[in-house]
């Protein structure tokens, strides 16, 4: 826990965790020439720590872990603030009974027992992606969204890090132990983790968590990022229109489902759409959503469900569009033979380049011949750079395949030129634009009229500051094609 008052050289960023409590505040810093997350909670000196201490243990007197263990979060808070407030007050010295002083003890009194212990702020930093807990004491790392892998000043002790085990096997109902030292757990928050105990990871337990997105990034959101520009997903909302299916790839943490969830707030409202994950982080707005996750072998003796089996399941429920996490075993087979039989496709991929797409798909164990592969309508490449200590991601190439002679060729529709900071865009040479065209029985010129009556509304919310998931959502469905064609400029 860092303290406060402490002079550094480089501050990048400082903000408080309000949805966990305003006592906590971070810190993100310069040392050793990297910047370092520092979590900074109230302090508490002996007195007070005292009294948190005979608090827990008379609020385990009163009801036994056990019982702890089968309510909710808010269910256990609910039962227990009362009581801890008012041991609270019975153990503290008079002096020392004042509303700052219960606040502090009742923060740790819900963060070591309702919460995750020490790693609790970062579970609510929506700004956190993964937890990395690699060995006993030593710094807990953390994903973070604009500064990638950093270290925190957090360190778990070994019995810390095997409470923290045994509090997530009880929150998930995931069988751990020696016979299953290798365990996915999804968490009630719907974070999911992956624990690998003791004797097989050599050092000590590790812990992984992979936190679920509270909100996902918004088309403009990313507009305003840099990510995307208002004309490739202008052109991207004109493919999901029509069921056009897209398949995004990159290195990890290029920002592949963050892309694949903003594309799919374009999909029509009225459209059945089913999503398959191994961890939840699409979020839809459409009402006729089905979300699906696999699962693990659970102490309830509940059998083992996998991407391929609700890839299947799927398919009898007649979606419009059916949304993967990622592809990388025999369910992308079953997702490319969906789309040939008219299904809209959204997933992702592992690779860095076009040509290691397509090996993949091409490769054991997904198989995937040419005739299907063309089958997607784009592929698009994102990628992540690095500014000063920031992380920003870019679309860096959109294609769209081919076939020719039996093999693939691809027409580049968009790049990114990393010299100008601008995009090239080539949609004049658009076959998925020309089929789509044909379709409406109408001109190809007017087809890029509409694509630029679409990117001038998209240009129009990010100006009017239109960005949260609700009112972008809201903005989409009430967007008049006729009124916007008719406009010159907005």
């Amino acid at each position: 826990m860092a303290t406060a008052g402490t002079t550094y050289t480089k501050i990048y960023d400082v903000y408080k965790l309000s949805k966990l409590s305003d006592l906590v505040t971070v810190l993100i810093v310069e040392e050793g020439g990297e910047p370092i997350y520092k979590v900074i909670e109230p302090p508490l000196d002996e007195v007070e720590f005292a009294t948190f201490r005979k608090v827990i243990d008379g609020l385990r007197s009163v009801m036994p872990a056990t019982e702890f263990r089968k309510m909710s979060k808010e269910e256990l808070w609910k039962f227990i603030r009362g009581k801890a407030e008012s041991l609270a007050k019975k153990f503290l010295p008079k002096k020392y009974r004042t509303d700052v002083t219960l606040e502090k003890i009742l923060y740790y009194v819900r963060r070591d027992i309702v919460e995750y212990g020490k790693i609790t702020p970062l579970i609510y930093d929506d700004l956190i992606e993964d937890i990395s807990i690699s060995k006993p004491n030593s710094p807990v790392y953390i994903w973070h969204s604009e500064y990638e892998y950093i270290k925190t000043n957090i360190l778990l002790t070994e019995i810390e890090i095997n409470d923290l085990t045994m509090k997530i096997a009880q929150k998930s109902k995931a069988v751990i132990s020696r016979a299953e030292p290798i365990v996915d757990a999804t968490l009630p928050e719907g974070h999911r983790a992956h624990i690998v105990l003791r004797g097989v990871a050599y050092a000590g337990t590790t812990i992984a968590i992979r936190k679920l997105l509270v909100k996902p990034f918004t088309p403009t959101e990313l507009i305003n990022r840099g990510t995307v520009s208002a004309e490739i997903m202008a052109y991207l909302w004109l493919l999901m229109d029509f069921k056009k299916s897209v398949l995004i790839y990159g290195d990890v943490g290029a920002g592949k489902t963050t892309l694949a969830n903003a594309i799919s707030l374009l999909i029509k409202p009225e459209y059945k759409v089913v999503t398959i994950e191994e961890t939840r982080e699409i979020r839809l707005p459409h009402k006729n959503w089905v979300a699906l996750v696999t699962r693990e072998f659970t102490l309830d003796g509940l059998r083992k469900i996998t991407l391929f089996d609700l890839l299947k399941s799927s398919l009898r429920q007649r979606p419009d569009y059916i949304i993967v996490g990622e592809i990388r075993g025999e369910e992308a087979y079953t997702l490319f033979q969906a789309i040939a039989v008219g299904h809209g496709g959204i997933t992702t991929m592992h690779a860095d380049t076009l040509e290691s797409v397509i090996y993949r798909l091409t490769s054991e164990p997904m198989n995937i011949p040419p005739s299907l592969i063309s089958l997607i309508q784009a592929f698009i490449n994102i990628k992540r750079m690095k500014i000063d200590a920031k992380i920003t991601r870019k679309v860096w190439l959109i294609s769209e395949p081919r076939l020719e002679n039996g093999g693939l060729n691809f027409t580049h529709i968009v790049k990114y030129n990393p010299k100008t900071n601008l995009w090239e865009y080539h949609f004049n040479e658009s076959q998925v634009l020309r089929v789509i065209a044909n379709y409406l029985g109408i001109e190809f010129n007017e087809l890029i009229r509409r694509l630029e009556a679409r990117t001038r509304y998209l240009k129009y919310l990010v100006t009017e500051g239109v960005t949260n998931f609700e009112d972008f959502v809201n903005a989409v469905r009430q967007y008049k094609e006729e009124e916007w064609l008719l406009l010159t400029g907005v």
